[in-house]
């Protein structure tokens, strides 16, 4: 198992690396670098929250009413769970951010399709710091190594889907709301989809 100072040590280099790639990403699409800042910095905190507020209590309830934290947690509540979570703080991220308006019109440039996507992505990443800062103190050298390097990828990409798929809802619903809302949740269970693979080929070929 992971000592709590190689989980640690592993957790912060991984949140480091992403978060500066996902800025340069976002300094792209957006050009202002406060907007980015802006972004970052709410992304990130409403991911940890994500977490906090919701996962947490939701697996602790678990355990003490219905004691299903095994296969059955890992491969369908995990999964639909978290995505839902991710993508709940997203869209209050997103709101809290167009709620501030600091950049004047620059603002508008994060409701595109890219920068949606990004947002969505930094909440999946700041979503994994407690997740794997608890998991690397359970798993072999094997599990951390997969987990590593997976499952980081793994929560951007879906929060990202997610976000992804409420720019086609918001670019479809005032000409046609029912497609729009069907890509919604198309895209939302696209992201637990993949989550479920994911799990799978975690506890069907890596050993802990």
């Amino acid at each position: 198992m992971a000592t709590t100072i190689m989980a640690t040590t592993i957790t912060l280099i991984m949140l480091v690396v992403y978060a500066v790639i996902l800025s340069l990403l976002a300094k792209k699409v957006l050009i202002n670098r406060i907007l980015v800042l802006v972004m970052v910095t709410t992304g990130l905190a409403f991911g940890m929250i994500s977490y906090a507020a919701f996962i947490a209590p939701l697996n602790s309830i678990e355990i003490y009413f219905m004691n299903t934290r095994g296969t059955f947690h890992v491969l369908l509540v995990g999964p639909i769970q978290e995505e839902i979570a991710k993508f709940v703080c997203f869209l209050l991220a997103y709101v809290f951010i167009m709620r501030m308006r600091l950049c004047g019109e620059e603002s508008s440039r994060i409701e595109n399709g890219k920068s949606l996507a990004i947002l969505g992505a930094i909440v999946g990443l700041a979503f994994a710091v407690p997740e794997n800062l608890i998991d690397y103190g359970n798993l072999a050298i094997a599990g951390t190594f997969f987990r590593t390097v997976m499952s980081w990828p793994i929560h951007m990409l879906n929060a990202g889907i997610s976000a992804y798929g409420f720019y086609r809802y918001k670019s479809a619903r005032e000409v046609k709301p029912i497609v729009g809302f069907l890509l919604l949740v198309g895209f939302l269970l696209l992201a637990i989809l993949i989550h479920f693979l994911f799990n799978l080929v975690l506890t069907t070929f890596v050993t802990f």
